[in-house]
């Protein structure tokens, strides 16, 4: 699986570009999302990848001050998430 997201446009923009009216036909289409709270970028992200809302994976916001471990800002560090993305989970149990 894919995702391709553009933060902050409309789908109507998307769905005007050629390769992505092939993706519709050929593949998936979605008009909307009903997004996490909070409806930013990065906790949403995660919360796709995870199948979970921010307050269990722990990305909270796009940056944030944990009174423990300090400041995160969009960190690469993926000791911040507190669960597991959906392509680990599929590959433990020997899904290609």
């Amino acid at each position: 699986m894919i995702l391709i997201s553009f933060d902050g446009t409309r789908p109507g923009v998307a769905a005007t570009l050629p390769t992505f009216q092939r993706i519709a036909k050929d593949g998936a289409w979605a008009d909307r999302l009903v997004p996490a709270f909070p409806s930013n970028t990065f906790p949403n992200h995660v919360t796709l990848v995870t199948g979970v809302s921010p307050d269990r994976h722990g990305i909270v916001n796009n940056s944030f001050d944990d009174p423990v471990r300090g400041r995160f800002d969009y960190g690469a560090d993926p000791t911040w998430h507190e669960v597991e993305p959906l392509w680990s989970l599929a590959a433990r149990a020997g899904i290609v």
